[in-house]
């Protein structure tokens, strides 16, 4: 008999705060509107100090870009350089990104086929492509050996 009252408790205590939450949410975006107003919709209810209740704020998120529209970015290993193109067109200026590959011209046209077009993306927005560069022997270069970069990114060596 104990635990029969013990489950219809835990039942009773489920329901209010099911019918808590419920009477606080927004129905457009399915989250509380504050803590403030969910305490003023206290019930005359003995257990409702012990009930847990969590309130989720929805705070918009910024998406974080670590890359400025002057900060001189190099690309080491683009492979069909959709990446350098995506970069470019989000800062809209590529001119002071340098994108590089180990393949040569060819070869890497053979490899993917789209990436004539992101070349050509990466290129009409002012980016310089480099092709037959290893990243091991970066500073064999004349361009890379002399050129400072804020930020330089290796996206899934292989």
């Amino acid at each position: 008999m104990g635990k029969n009252r013990k489950l219809k408790n835990a039942l009773q205590r489920f329901q209010i705060q099911q019918s808590i939450i419920k009477s606080v949410q927004k129905p457009e975006t399915n989250s509380f509107k504050s803590k403030k107003e969910l305490k003023k919709l206290k019930i005359n209810n003995p257990d409702y100090e012990r009930i847990p209740i969590h309130i989720h704020s929805q705070t918009s998120q910024r998406s974080f870009i670590p890359f400025t529209k002057n900060s001189k970015i190099l690309l080491v290993g683009e492979g069909n350089f959709s990446f350098a193109a995506s970069l470019a067109s989000l800062l809209e200026d590529a001119s002071c990104i340098i994108a590089t590959c180990y393949d040569e011209e060819p070869v890497l046209q053979e490899k993917y086929k789209d990436a004539a077009d992101h070349i050509e993306k990466f290129k009409s927005l002012g980016g310089t492509v480099l092709f037959n560069i290893d990243a091991t022997n970066l500073h064999s270069n004349p361009i890379l050996k002399d050129t400072r970069f804020q930020k330089i990114v290796f996206n899934f060596p292989h």
